[in-house]
């Protein structure tokens, strides 16, 4: 479960390392995210690209994101338990594609 202020690690390409959760759509406020819940996360840390020298996000940007990882996990209908080790999203666009640098 992901609160608002929560720090997540971000699972893409994007050249975002951290991102701080700072709200939860679709949900009633202080009620926490899921995994598969989309969210607007600001980046707090990011990677520095040696190659090119062009960023795709740059640091304190707002996005927004689908969490894919939680720490507390979730339930699967069979019965099995998911659970992951860290807190991660992946960078979407607004409406709803997988962030990438559009030409």
């Amino acid at each position: 479960m992901l609160y608002l202020r929560s720090l997540v690690n971000v699972a893409d390409n994007s050249g975002a390392k951290i991102a701080m959760v700072i709200k939860i759509l679709g949900k009633k406020a202080g009620s926490p995210g899921h995994i598969g819940d989309r969210c607007v996360v600001v980046c707090k840390e990011v990677r520095k690209n040696i190659a090119t020298g062009k960023q795709k996000v740059g640091k304190s940007d707002i996005r927004h994101a689908i969490i894919t990882r939680t720490r507390k996990g979730a339930s699967c209908f069979d019965g099995r338990h998911i659970k992951f080790g860290e807190n991660a999203v992946v960078l979407i666009d607004k409406k709803g594609f997988h962030f990438k640098e559009h030409p």
